[in-house]
């Protein structure tokens, strides 16, 4: 097991932090080394707490553990206040020795949170799309980047800033955090709640497909059931064939047809044109579609002619239609054999509607056959047993059953076939965005591809309802809103005191300029004898500094005599 590279940065600066230590050298270099072990530990946490791995890995390095993370900020701060303790104790610490750590762990933890809400963002949406942009990654980069710069200033200028200049600094950093502070919490609330929406849309997406892959069931079981039929009778006849199909075209309204495809080669042509005549098909010819136009189909073969197809009326037309003609489909067949399960074709317009339409396809053979490998399935073929679907009536039939699927676009494609689009539904929602209005691309959508009849589909599902997919403002407005009215107050009452602070000051300097003016010299005191003010006279008689005398009590004082004091002290309590 390896160590990882922050967690091996972490333990060689603590080393040389306790060396310095330890030596009694360089114990200032302590607290700047201090720190940055703090930061990385810091970050280490962030990407825990976000779960994200991005801002932990070095390379292919293993991440810090998290007791290893919070161990190393420990000793961190243990270590910085050590320093801080030897250094004092022969030099006085200016305060401007927390700039460095203030930096570094300010700077450091502001990068790490703007990163980790970059990464957990749940969508970026461009205006007019269903979601709309959040900037929570701006806000926290610019509010932490603001309070730390702030704090830097405040350090370094603690000793230099005027009493007026830094009222007002602190007044206009409190009114200006304190709204950057509202609209971050905005920000972040409306990425997490955009991110449960996302979460929600994926869910219920995800069902959605597994509900179509499930509705292709009973279309593929019914050629089983066609399949079973021919393989435990060696005759079926068409009033036969019809009874074992009935029940799954009454049942499934996707259904264009269920027909049986025999194969014909050049020495059984003549007798399966014998045979259909005695089944009523007078004019069974073999044929292939050029356009609208149909074409006697010639050679050897073999043929997979549309001999049996039920409803009868409804696809009268494509009685003898070999579905070989279509190369695609012949492809599929071939696919259906050498796999021996059903397999699906390309889109075809289907003759007599020219809906959209697909094929499935499911080969039957000769019982006394043996069927093992391809070659033996080839040579014991008898035919195929073929589902003509109408992709529209389909697909609408199966979402109409899942209710879920109205606040949605969704556009059917065949992954197989370059994405050709087969057909799209459009959200019945009242409150849906049109589709040509949605950006697919930065929309809110979800991709799956899944496998049905050996084909791969490609499925979008977009969402469109404005009102199930929006983030809900109002929803999120109460915290962002009290901070910024809780701002405006506590701005309200810190310029306000600081107005009588400024006005009591500009009192006490007139006060002093006016006892300042008598030449004699004056101690004001208050009824406890605590004394309150001395003028300059006063403290040039006594040889006194006011510091020396303002806040003591007279009696505690020794610039005058016993007798006097006491004379102060009886008139106090009388």
């Amino acid at each position: 097991m390896s160590m990882s590279v922050n967690t091996a940065i972490c333990f060689t600066l603590a080393g040389v932090a306790m060396l310095c230590l330890s030596t009694r050298k360089f114990e200032n270099l302590v607290l700047a080394i201090t720190p940055m072990i703090m930061a990385v530990a810091l970050l280490s946490l962030i990407g825990y707490v976000f779960d994200i791995d991005s801002s932990l890995v070095f390379g292919n390095y293993a991440t810090m553990a998290i007791h290893t993370s919070l161990g190393m900020a420990v000793l961190a701060i243990g270590l910085y206040f050590k320093a801080i303790i030897n250094v004092t104790k022969t030099n006085t610490l200016p305060i401007q020795w927390l700039i460095l750590p203030v930096a570094i762990i300010g700077f450091t933890v502001t990068l790490g949170l703007s990163f980790a809400m970059h990464v957990t963002a749940g969508v970026s949406i461009a205006d007019g799309k269903l979601l709309s942009a959040t900037y929570a990654t701006e806000a926290t980069l610019v509010f932490g980047v603001s309070l730390t710069s702030m704090l830097i200033y405040v350090l370094y200028s603690k000793v230099r800033l005027q009493t007026s200049r830094a009222s007002r600094i602190t007044i206009y950093a409190t009114l200006y955090l304190g709204s950057l502070l509202a609209f971050s919490i905005f920000q972040y609330s409306s990425q997490m709640q955009q991110k449960d929406i996302v979460k929600d849309f994926n869910a219920r997406s995800e069902k959605l497909i597994r509900t179509l892959e499930l509705s292709m069931f009973p279309y593929v079981e019914t050629l089983y059931n066609i399949q079973t039929g021919f393989h435990a009778s060696e005759q079926i006849t068409r009033g036969q064939f019809k009874q074992i199909v009935q029940r799954s075209i009454d049942k499934y309204p996707g259904i264009a047809g269920l027909e049986w495809l025999p194969k014909i080669t050049k020495e059984n042509r003549q007798m399966s044109q014998s045979k259909a005549l005695a089944d009523g098909l007078e004019a069974f010819t073999i044929f292939s579609m050029d356009g609208d136009k149909k074409l006697p189909v010639v050679g050897h073969g073999p043929f997979f002619p549309v001999y049996y197809a039920e409803p009868f009326t409804q696809n009268l037309p494509a009685i003898g239609f070999d579905a070989t003609s279509i190369p695609h489909v012949k492809d599929a067949f071939e696919k259906a054999l050498i796999t021996d399960s059903v397999t699906m074709s390309n889109r075809i317009s289907l003759i007599k509607t020219n809906a959209s339409g697909l094929l499935l396809a499911l080969p039957v053979y000769a019982n006394e056959l043996p069927r093992i490998t391809p070659e033996q399935r080839k040579a014991a073929l008898k035919g195929y047993a073929l589902a003509a679907i109408d992709v529209k009536v389909m697909i609408e039939s199966t979402l109409e059953k899942y209710s879920e699927s109205g606040d949605s676009h969704i556009i059917f494609g065949d992954a197989d076939n370059h994405n050709e689009i087969l057909y799209t539904h459009q959200s019945h929602s009242p409150n849906a965005i049109k589709l040509e209005e949605l950006d697919v691309q930065k929309g809110l959508n979800y991709t799956a591809t899944p496998v049905i009849a050996g084909k791969n589909w490609k499925i979008d599902i977009i969402a469109a309802d404005q009102n199930r997919y929006s983030v809900r403002t109002t929803e999120i407005l109460a915290l962002p809103v009290s901070i910024g009215i809780l701002t405006l107050l506590f701005t309200f009452v810190l310029a306000n005191s600081q107005r009588k602070f400024a006005e009591s000051e500009r009192l006490f300097k007139y006060q002093t300029a006016l006892l300042d003016a008598i030449p004699n010299p004056v101690v004001v005191k208050d009824k406890k004898l605590n004394i309150k003010a001395v003028n300059s006279a006063f403290t040039q008689y006594f040889g006194l500094t006011t510091s020396d005398i303002v806040g003591k009590n007279l009696y505690d004082t020794n610039f005058l005599p016993k007798e006097i004091k006491k004379t102060f002290l009886r008139k106090t309590v009388s």
